[in-house]
């Protein structure tokens, strides 16, 4: 592989699917690095929606002024993620 750019090797992600795994993981850690949302989207080959839905949907939110801000994570979204998957059969 030529580029370094690239996280996902897989090919193009079809319209409509949900995220995948190695996707949100390279969600949370692009975000770390402090990537905007559109390119973070562009890296990831898809729309700027998805990422910000998965941004807001799976980042608790802050009780109070004091502390650490929350952070997206992506091993706990997985859980959640299945276990509501589980629910809407």
């Amino acid at each position: 592989m030529d580029c370094h750019d690239h996280i996902i090797v897989e090919s193009e992600r079809k319209r409509g699917q949900h995220l995948g795994q190695a996707e949100r993981g390279a969600i949370q850690q692009l975000r770390k690095l402090g990537y905007s949302l559109r390119s973070i989207a562009a890296k990831i080959d898809c729309s700027a929606s998805p990422v910000l839905n998965e941004l807001r949907r799976w980042t608790p939110n802050r009780k109070s002024a004091k502390g650490r801000t929350q952070e997206y994570s992506a091993n706990s979204e997985l859980a959640l993620y299945l276990a509501n998957r589980v629910m809407s059969r």
